[in-house]
């Protein structure tokens, strides 16, 4: 850390924080000109469950498959594929298992957020 520490104070800066502290608890009247621009705003859209689900799903599973297609990491899923229609349980399936459950919960748990 350094210890000859240079504090600069900025004339200008100090008197805008002056009038701002000077002008804080003043208000300015518009007679419900705010109030009627709010209620003249157009109602927040709702949009369904499935649609909240499906955009986060849908770019993963694209981002997934363009990552499978140009990248060697791609084998990994043949193998994980390969040993899941085969039926053998293998560190390779078990991990893509995990991958995909993941995919599901956050995918799920995203659609069924209120917020």
């Amino acid at each position: 850390m350094n210890a000859h520490l240079n504090l600069h104070i900025d004339p200008i800066d100090e008197l805008l924080k002056a009038d701002a502290r000077a002008n804080r608890m003043q208000h300015i009247d518009d007679d419900g000109f705010t109030l009627r621009v709010v209620d003249r705003l157009p109602v927040k859209k709702r949009i369904s469950a499935v649609v909240r689900f499906a955009i986060p799903f849908g770019c993963t599973l694209l981002a997934a498959l363009i990552a499978v297609a140009f990248t060697p990491a791609g084998s990994y899923m043949f193998d994980a594929y390969m040993d899941l229609v085969t039926e053998t349980i293998t560190p390779t399936l078990v991990g893509m298992a995990v991958a995909v459950v993941t995919l599901y919960v956050v995918s799920i748990g995203g659609a069924l957020n209120d917020e």
